[in-house]
């Protein structure tokens, strides 16, 4: 992550189990589709150059892409479901092990990219805050201040 936290923030086992099995079947999905996008490959052959064989090569390649985005899309989603629960419980600990994967930054999988809104960096925020993380406040803080606009970046500046 690059970020250094002065202790772990495990997730409760009955709320990281859903996450797992969402990411279980994401993986399970993506082995379908690249198992399909080889086997039309293989039975619609081709050579290699033609036109419709780089086509079908490239849908294929797109159709692996969606379907893992489409599942780390769900998988941060839950992860907020869970931080705005929390939240609400006013227990910050939990909100930081619930969103600590927004904090990572950079590569194809980087999950600041699902959050739209800034609402994660928000509460991620408020927990690092709480949780007297000052070098994951500051990042938080700052990707709000570079990347996003609106509510959540207004209240974070204000953290």
């Amino acid at each position: 992550m690059g970020l250094r936290l002065s202790r772990d923030y495990p997730l409760p086992p009955e709320d990281e189990a859903p996450l797992r099995k969402s990411v279980q079947k994401g993986v399970g999905a993506t082995v379908l589709v690249i198992l399909i996008v080889l086997g039309v490959a293989l039975v619609a052959g081709g050579k290699p150059g033609d036109p419709l064989t780089l086509l079908r090569d490239i849908l294929g390649a797109v159709a692996i892409l969606l379907v893992i985005n489409q599942y780390s899309r769900g998988v941060a989603g839950q992860r907020l479901l869970l931080a705005r629960e929390y939240r609400k419980r006013n227990e910050p600990e939990r909100v930081l092990a619930a969103l600590l994967p927004f904090a990572r930054s950079g590569g194809l999988f980087n999950r600041s990219r699902f959050d739209t809104t800034g609402e994660a960096h928000y509460l991620l925020a408020w927990s690092a805050k709480q949780c007297g993380e000052t070098e994951l406040l500051a990042y938080a803080k700052a990707f709000l201040g570079k990347f996003r606009r609106g509510q959540w970046a207004k209240k974070a500046a204000k953290l």
